[in-house]
Order: structure tokens, then C-alpha cells, then sequence
């Protein structure tokens, strides 16, 4: 779908284009009888039986569930303001677009819209009869390939209190529809989360999504326990970690590891970590199949290595890198300071990750 920067330069072109076709799905992958082909192709058909000219489309990905136009109250608190973006911006665009087009033609031809539903436009049901009263102004007859509505709009009657009733009743229902569908939507998410299921959003570091639901990344899932690892036998810090995990890992990882990301992965995700799923509700949930640490934390002092790693007496980090003797793995002090002297300390293996590509080392336990 082109850019909101090349649709504006494409209406720029057309200022003498009287028949405009409007497809709107709400998501991407919609596949039921709504989805943009086919409105595409039941508008050209319409066209085509009119007697108009051929329509050029503008396509949009968008709810029409919001208005179109929201306007922020005076004295309105400032966490109560809503966002000035427009929902459905295309649609902004051509609507705009479509008196420019009335005062190129001046008079010349008619300017028409079609669209598949009166619900393309919006589901908001007082939002299509403003719709109806701006096109009217405008000298933009406007068009609905469904025959009752169709009927509705015909000529001098769309002004008829009889079919201007209708039109509201069957936007009401469009509305009421919509929000049964959001209900029914909330209520599976809900029931969802209660069984301890993924519900959607970014899925956590080490995981992937796969049906909807969250399942462990091999090769990520190595690099949490190696995280681990370091943290727990070197007592590196996190900038420590990071560090050293961005100039070994392997070159076809394009993760960025930051101190921040490593803080992430050490403290907030670890519940996870270790099978414990909590839902957007803030309940957490027993996930044995997402446990990614093993339960004995001495297994990760012993990180076993299935390459043949190199020796060196620092592995690429500062002194500063280490954490002092008495801050632990887990531990929340002193992460991003300066740890204490490295005597004694043995030396961290260098090039697990570019040695063997796709392979790191495999959890101890």
C-alpha cells in the first residue's frame, strides 16, 4: 500500500478525476467478504452499470470504530487528551482532495464516491450522516454498491426524514455490531490470559510466536543461559555483558546488546525465564514449556562449551567490567559502575559465538 507522502503527491495529479473509489479493512489479514479485492472489484462492477468512468481507489488499513475528528474540551487535563493523528488519514486525504477536485471541474461533471457499505466510511452512526451533509455541500454524489443503501442516497430523497432515519438506525446497528465483536474479542482474550495464555504484543527476548502463542527460540534461549553464565561466574556487569556479548556473538545475530537490553534479560524477564508466565493482568501462571534456566543455579557456574574456545586474560573487557567479589549473579548493586580488582579471576573464553555459527554453549544443567 503506497506511502500517506505518495498518495498526497498521486491526488496532486488528479485534480480532474470526478469518480473516486473508498476500500477500507480494518487489519491486514482480513479474508472474509470485506477484504479490499473485493470491494475493488464490486465497485468497478457498479461503475461499470452507472455508466461512470473508471474510479481510481484509495485504500485504507484502519478502524473506522474512532471518529474521524476528536476535539479536545478546554481545561481538558493533559493525561485525558486524546491523540490529534486521524484514524483514518487516506480518508482525510480524500475528502480534502474532493473539493479541490469540485472547483477544478466547475461544473463540468459530477464528482462521485463509491464505496462497498455505508460502514466503510464509518461506524460511528452520526458520522455518517455528517458525511452525508458535508458531500451534499460539496457536490459530491455519493454512492453504495448495496441496493438498500443505494436506494437510500438516491438523488433529491437522500434528504427524506424516512430515509434519513433508516440510515441512522442501520448505522446504530453497524455500531452496535462492532462493539459486540470488541466484547467477544475481550472476553477471549480474557479467558485467554486466565489460562495462562500469550494474548498478544512483543514477545519477551528468547521467544518467538508461533499460532498465537509463545514458544522458545533455540538460539536465543543458549544466549539467556550464556547471559547467565557470565553474570554468574564472572560477575561482569551489565555493561560488562553487553559488551562482551556484542563483540563475540555470531555475525548473523543483528540483536543490539545494551546494558539496558542485559538488565531486561537478568531481572525482568527471568520469572519468565524459569516457567513463571504472568498475564496482562498482572496473575502469573505455571509455564513449565517456557522455562528456558535450569532449576539448579550451580549448573550455570558450570557452562559446558561444544567449541573450542580461546583463552585470554581478559576476553576483551576492563577491569571495570567485573563486578567486586561480594556482588553476586542477581545481584542490583554497583550494575553499571565500577566493580572491584579481577585478581584471581579467571579468564573469559573468547569467540563462543563467531566460531561456530548458529551454536552456543549449552546449558550446564
Amino acid at each position: 500500500m503506497e506511502s500517506i507522502d505518495a498518495l498526497s503527491r498521486r491526488l496532486a495529479l488528479q485534480t480532474t478525476q470526478a469518480v473516486w473509489g473508498y476500500v477500507r479493512v480494518s487489519t491486514e489479514g482480513q479474508e472474509d467478504n470485506q477484504s479490499l479485492p473485493m470491494q475493488r472489484e464490486a465497485i468497478e462492477k457498479f461503475c461499470a452499470e452507472k455508466k461512470l468512468a473508471a474510479p481510481q481507489f484509495i485504500e485504507e488499513v484502519a478502524s473506522a470504530a474512532k471518529p474521524l475528528w476528536i476535539v479536545n474540551l478546554p481545561g481538558t487535563p493533559p493525561e485525558e487528551e486524546v491523540s490529534q493523528s486521524s484514524p483514518r488519514p487516506r480518508f482525510l486525504l480524500l475528502l480534502n482532495h474532493l473539493k479541490r477536485v469540485r472547483e477544478a471541474l466547475n461544473g463540468t461533471a459530477k464528482t462521485h464516491l463509491v464505496v462497498w457499505k455505508l460502514d466503510r466510511l464509518a461506524r460511528v452512526d452520526y458520522e455518517q450522516e455528517l458525511f452525508l451533509t458535508m458531500f451534499r455541500q460539496d457536490s459530491v454524489i455519493l454512492h453504495s454498491v448495496m441496493p438498500t443503501e443505494e436506494h437510500m442516497l438516491d438523488g433529491g430523497h437522500v434528504k427524506d426524514p424516512a430515509r434519513a432515519f433508516t440510515r441512522t438506525v442501520l448505522a446504530a446497528a453497524s455500531a452496535y455490531e462492532r462493539a459486540m465483536i470488541e466484547m467477544r474479542m475481550s472476553a477471549g482474550l480474557a479467558y485467554k490470559a486466565s489460562q495462562g495464555g500469550f494474548t498478544g504484543g512483543m514477545p519477551p527476548y528468547g521467544y518467538s510466536t508461533k499460532n498465537g502463542e509463545l514458544v522458545i527460540d533455540p538460539y536465543r534461549a543458549q544466549m539467556i543461559r550464556f547471559i547467565y553464565h557470565l553474570r554468574a561466574r564472572y560477575k561482569l556487569s551489565l555493561k560488562g555483558i553487553a559488551r562482551y556479548i556484542q563483540m563475540h556473538k555470531h555475525q548473523t545475530d543483528k540483536s543490539v546488546y545494551e546494558h539496558s537490553k542485559i538488565g531486561r534479560i537478568l531481572k525482568e524477564n527471568e520469572p519468565l525465564y524459569r516457567g513463571i508466565y504472568t498475564d496482562t493482568f498482572g496473575t502469573p501462571h505455571q509455564r513449565p514449556d517456557l522455562k528456558i534456566l535450569p532449576d539448579d543455579p550451580e549448573a550455570l557456574l558450570d557452562y559446558g562449551t561444544e567449541t573450542q574456545s580461546q583463552s585470554t586474560e581478559s576476553g576483551g573487557l576492563s577491569g571495570e567490567d567485573r563486578h567486586g567479589p561480594s556482588q553476586g549473579a542477581g545481584s542490583s548493586g554497583g550494575d553499571d559502575g565500577p566493580g572491584g580488582p579481577v585478581s584471581g579471576k579467571e579468564p573469559i573464553p573468547e569467540g563462543l559465538f563467531a566460531d561456530s555459527p548458529g551454536i552456543v554453549p549449552a546449558s550446564g544443567g
